[in-house]
C-alpha cells in the first residue's frame, strides 16, 4: 500500500466537553462521535496556548510558544522544522483551507503549504485586504502609509474585490463552514500521489450566529436567543468580563445555548465533508485527526471567549485519530498536541526532526 495520506481537521475555540463524545449531555457531535468509534478518542488532550496562532505554531512545529518567541513576534520563523514543510520534502503535496486570518501567509503558519485557500477572499490572493486582513503585517504597524501599500500590491482590482467581499460578504451565511467542501474536493481530486491537507473551521469563535435552525435546534430560551443574536456580543462578552454589565444566570445558559449550536453545526458540515470524501474514495487510505486549536470560556472563573487565562475549558480539547485498519479504543492518560505533529510524521514513516 502507498504511504498513507493525513487529513487533520481543527476545530477553532472547540472545548472537549462541548462534544457529545466527551460527555456535553446533548447530542452535539454525532459526525465526531462516528469517528470516534472507529478511531482513537483522547480523553484528557491538552492544547499548548489558548488561542490560534501559537496553538496552531505548536501543532505544526512540536514545541511550546515559549521556544517559538511567537506570542512577541506574531511570526512563526521559517526556519524551524514545520509538519507541512517536513512532508512536502518528501513528496506529499499540501494543502489549507480556512477562515482565518491568523492561518493566512503573513503570520508563517503557512510555511511549507503549497496551497492556502482563504475563504475571506473571492478571488484567491496573497495580499490580505479583508476585514480580518486590516491588521498591518509584521513590521508594518498601523500607519495609513503602510496600509495603502498594501492595496497597491499586486493586482489593486482584485484587492478591493476582496476588501469588499470580505467585509460585506464572505461570513453573511456562516464563518466558511458551507464553503470549505468544494476547494479541498477540487484538490483532493487532482492529486496522483499521497498528501497532508488542514482544514480549519471557524464556527465555534465569537460571535456565536448558528444558522437559523441550529440556534433554535439548541436554544432552550428561543426569545433569549433571539435577542442574544442580534446584540453586539464581542462588547457584552468585553463588559461582562470587566464587572460592568455582567450576564445573568440565564443569559449565560443562552450564551452557551448558542456557542454549543455553533460547535453542532461545524460537526454537520464536517461530517458531509467526510462523506464526499469517502464516496470519492480519498478515505481509504487516509490517516484522520480531529482536534482542537483551544478551547473557549463560558463563564467559568468570569469569563468569556479565550485568550484571558489558562484553566481547563481553554486547553482541554477534542482529539480523536482515526488510524487506516484499526479499531477504536479511548485513551484515558493526558497528551498534549504538542505531540501530534510526531505521531503523524511516525505513522507515514518519515523521522521527525529533533526538535520535535
Amino acid at each position: 500500500m502507498s504511504r498513507p495520506n493525513l487529513l487533520l481537521i481543527v476545530l477553532d475555540a472547540t472545548r472537549a466537553d462541548a462534544c457529545s463524545c466527551y460527555g456535553a449531555g446533548r447530542v452535539t457531535t454525532p459526525k465526531l462521535d462516528a469517528v470516534a468509534r472507529e478511531g482513537t478518542l483522547y480523553e484528557e488532550a491538552i492544547t499548548a496556548a489558548p488561542w490560534t496562532l501559537p496553538a496552531f505554531a505548536s501543532i505544526f512545529t512540536g514545541l511550546y510558544p515559549s521556544q517559538l518567541g511567537i506570542e512577541e513576534s506574531r511570526q512563526l520563523d521559517p526556519s524551524i522544522p514545520h509538519l507541512a514543510a517536513l512532508l512536502a520534502a518528501q513528496g506529499y503535496a499540501t494543502f489549507c483551507v480556512t477562515g482565518n486570518i491568523w492561518l493566512g501567509s503573513e503570520f508563517g503558519l503557512t510555511h511549507g503549504l503549497e496551497r492556502l485557500h482563504r475563504l475571506w477572499q473571492v478571488f484567491q490572493a496573497g495580499e490580505e485586504m479583508s476585514r480580518t486582513g486590516r491588521m498591518a503585517g509584521p513590521g508594518e504597524g498601523h500607519a495609513p502609509r503602510s496600509r495603502a501599500s498594501r492595496w497597491l500590491r499586486g493586482n489593486p482590482a482584485r484587492n478591493l474585490a476582496n476588501a469588499i467581499y470580505g467585509r460585506f460578504w464572505s461570513f453573511r451565511r456562516d464563518y466558511g463552514a458551507s464553503r470549505t467542501a468544494a476547494p479541498l474536493l477540487r484538490w483532493v481530486r487532482d492529486q496522483r500521489g499521497p498528501w497532508l491537507a488542514c482544514v480549519h473551521y471557524l464556527e465555534a469563535h465569537l460571535e456565536y450566529r448558528p444558522p437559523g435552525a441550529w440556534a433554535r435546534r439548541l436554544a432552550g430560551d428561543r426569545r433569549g436567543a433571539s435577542r442574544l443574536l442580534h446584540e453586539d456580543q464581542w462588547r457584552r462578552a468585553w463588559r461582562h468580563m470587566a464587572g460592568v454589565e455582567a450576564l445573568s444566570e440565564a443569559e449565560l445558559r443562552v450564551w452557551r445555548d448558542l456557542y454549543l449550536a455553533e460547535v453542532a453545526y461545524a460537526d454537520r458540515q464536517m461530517g458531509a465533508l467526510l462523506e464526499a470524501l469517502r464516496s470519492a474514495g480519498a478515505l481509504d487510505n487516509t490517516l484522520l485527526a480531529i482536534t482542537g486549536d483551544h478551547g473557549e470560556s463560558l463563564g467559568e472563573h468570569g469569563l468569556l471567549n479565550h485568550q484571558y487565562g489558562l484553566h481547563e475549558p481553554l486547553l482541554r480539547v477534542p482529539l480523536v485519530i482515526r488510524y487506516p485498519g484499526r479499531a477504536g479504543r479511548r485513551v484515558a492518560e493526558r497528551v498534549s498536541l504538542l505531540d501530534l505533529a510526531p505521531t503523524l510524521l511516525d505513522e507515514v514513516g518519515v523521522p521527525a526532526p529533533a526538535t520535535f
